[in-house]
């Protein structure tokens, strides 16, 4: 097999786009931030039910409880109303 000098080798290059400070590109901005969040609440979401678990079986609990239910619809409507009054307030 035939090497390729460093000469030869193609340049790949990344073109950098500039940022978007439009409405638009705040939208996106404000949608992906909203996505991180409830992606980090479903993380935590599924790491207590793990814990939750493993004391149901060790017999230190007999169940979950009434409050995390409320946790998590309280934090899902949370930030989702919180994002689409900021959406809206932008307009």
């Amino acid at each position: 097999m035939a090497s390729i000098s460093k000469s030869e080798r193609p340049k790949i290059t990344i073109p950098l786009r500039p940022l978007d400070y439009t409405l638009e590109g705040l939208a996106v901005f404000s949608l992906l931030l909203l996505i991180r969040i409830v992606k980090a609440f479903v993380m935590l979401l599924f790491a207590f039910l793990v814990w939750r678990t493993i004391s149901i079986v060790r017999g230190e609990a007999e169940g979950l409880g009434n409050w995390p239910l409320l946790v998590v619809i309280s934090i899902t409507l949370g930030t989702t109303f919180l994002y689409i009054q900021k959406s809206s307030a932008k307009k």
